[in-house]
């Protein structure tokens, strides 16, 4: 008869029957003894078939599965690496730092699992999620009756796969939200070539040596050929936005709005780094902006690159508006803290970082696991305690502002960098200068025998955009924008 036992996890007595272990048997015995003497029990919670024991003086616990069949084939791997001497508990297997054996029974799924689990622990949620999305289709296709017949196993999958994954895509309809109830239209060119593209990287992390999700010897039959090729933009595009019409939008700006969004107007930042910047950062004395240098754990940029942008002289009222007599905090806020930003003066570089330390301390078990993860809290600190702004906002007031000033709708903020980095392009700044002010690393020859030269080269820059800078300038001072010496 088989007999009720409390969990060796001390579960309370007032738990659920199915909670409860109770004693059974796989392969005709409830106990198995390995050939060096270690004893294996079997027992079993709801439907679950659970393995239980002790290893190098530890108790040890593993889930064997919820079918016979899969649960006796674990059992016996599981004697057998106890027997080698290579066992490895649950909780310890993710500690490892190669792969205790290959696998090669992993379904699609669960190899897809697999690999968000990694990257979401080496490159943070929001790299997580976007292979989530890119690999939601090829999840759907490849889990259909009439293709798991087929290829029943990540391991199964072949060329012929892949050209019929590239067919279903072609006819694969999903929502700009994700939602199946909002409108639904075909799968673009872009995220056809994702979807392939994370694919790909997928069976390659799982081909690693390291990592062996896959048989020794897969070749991975997602190749170059397959994925159809990113077009190439045109060389003879135009700007998105022009000097003129940056010119009209600034005209109806008003005093938070030029504080926020003149920058991008100027120089060639990315809406993340604009929104990450600090008081801290801005060196009046030498007259640039320094990104990477402070807080460099937690806000980095995206190449996690260090440089610093010169700004022109006539924004020295504008950064007397944004700072407001703060020792620290975020350069750029939201329209209500630019009004009581007061309040804030006393905050240092120490307070903020215990606010930071303090949210991720807060913080939910596993929600940090990467440092981009730490750097979304940070920025959450900016934004909801320190009253920063935030990059959606800064989006939507420019777009608001375009509209009304020349009634297009077709420009994002981010093309401000790209109107920029031209407007240095057609100034004719070096090209080693140009790759190190827009936070591309330089990995240029170049730049282990030469310095750069900055200043020298966005004051050339700027010179090329006199009407603009001049607007800015002209708009600060109706405002009613200062200096303290003015």
């Amino acid at each position: 008869m088989e007999q009720t036992k409390q969990s060796i996890w001390l579960d309370p007595p007032f738990l659920v029957a199915d909670r409860l272990m109770v004693s059974t048997e796989l392969m005709g015995s409830h106990t198995h003894e390995t050939a060096n003497c270690r004893s294996v029990h079997v027992w079993r919670r709801g439907d679950t078939y659970l393995a239980r024991g002790r290893w190098n003086g530890t108790a040890f616990g593993e889930t064997l599965g919820k079918h016979v069949k899969e649960a006796t084939a674990r059992l016996r791997k599981l004697i057998g690496e106890i027997e080698d001497g290579a066992y490895v508990r649950p909780s310890e297997q993710s500690r490892q730092l190669a792969a205790t054996s290959r696998s090669t029974r992993l379904s699609l799924r669960q190899l897809i699992n697999a690999f968000l689990v990694a990257k979401r622990a080496e490159r943070g949620r929001q790299t997580a999620d976007d292979y989530r999305v890119r690999l939601r289709p090829v999840l759907d296709f490849a889990e259909r009756p009439e293709q798991l017949s087929r290829w029943p196993l990540a391991s199964n999958i072949d060329a012929p796969f892949v050209a019929a994954l590239k067919t279903f895509l072609m006819t694969y309809q999903t929502s700009r939200n994700g939602r199946k109830a909002s409108p639904q239209r075909l799968l673009s060119g872009t995220q056809m070539r994702h979807a392939l593209e994370t694919l790909r990287g997928l069976i390659n992390w799982a081909t690693d040596p390291l990592i062996a999700k896959l048989p020794f010897g897969y070749v991975n039959p997602v190749g170059k050929n397959t994925i159809p090729s990113k077009p190439t933009k045109n060389p003879l595009r135009e700007e998105s936005i022009s000097l003129d019409e940056r010119v009209r939008l600034l005209e109806r700006m008003d005093s938070w709005q030029l504080c926020q969004l003149a920058w991008s107007m100027v120089l060639p930042m990315r809406p993340d780094e604009a929104a990450g910047l600090l008081v801290t950062d801005v060196n009046v004395e030498k007259g640039w902006l320094e990104f990477g240098y402070r807080f460099d754990d937690c806000n980095f940029t995206k190449e996690k690159t260090k440089f610093v942008l010169p700004y022109p002289s006539e924004f020295r009222p504008i950064i007397a508006a944004c700072i407001q007599g703060r020792t620290d905090g975020p350069l750029l806020q939201s329209r209500r803290a630019f009004g009581e930003s007061a309040q804030l003066r006393d905050h240092t570089k120490d307070t903020l970082r215990q606010s930071y330390e303090h949210v991720v301390l807060e913080a939910e078990p596993g929600d940090v696991q990467a440092e981009h993860d730490r750097k979304r809290l940070f920025r959450r600190v900016l934004k909801q305690e320190w009253g920063g702004v935030s990059e959606d906002r800064m989006a939507c007031e420019f777009k608001k502002l375009l509209h009304e000033a020349t009634g297009r709708t077709d420009v994002r903020f981010y093309d401000l960098r790209h109107a920029t980095t031209q407007g240095m392009k057609d100034a004719k700044l070096p090209g080693l200068e140009l790759t190190y002010l827009t936070g591309h690393a330089c990995t240029d020859i170049l730049n282990e025998y030469t310095s750069l030269r900055p200043l020298e080269a966005m004051a050339q820059y700027f010179a090329s955009i006199r009407p603009l800078i001049d607007a800015i300038a002209f708009r600060a001072a109706a405002l009613g924008l200062t200096t303290e010496n003015d």
